[in-house]
């Protein structure tokens, strides 16, 4: 069982690239904005963050939802 899995792990990865880019996820609450969550999880100016933040999630607007899942790249 643990070969199927490392080797359904190992073809993913082929298939897909060299796999996921390094990130942690944040789960939008009422009120949040691209900005408040870019403030509140890196340190510095927040607008390269912002613009990185988009880009990640490939949102076109900073407009989000309450319960929308978004991936925070790492520093």
């Amino acid at each position: 069982m643990v070969l199927v899995a490392a080797l359904v792990l190992a073809t993913g990865r082929l298939a897909y690239g060299s796999g996921p880019q390094a990130s942690d996820r944040v789960v939008v609450a009422p009120g949040d904005t691209v900005w408040s969550i870019a403030a509140a999880h890196y340190r510095g100016d927040p607008r390269p963050r912002v613009a990185a933040i988009l880009e990640a999630n490939r949102l076109s607007t900073p407009l989000l939802t309450p319960g929308q899942a978004l991936q925070l790249p790492r520093e």
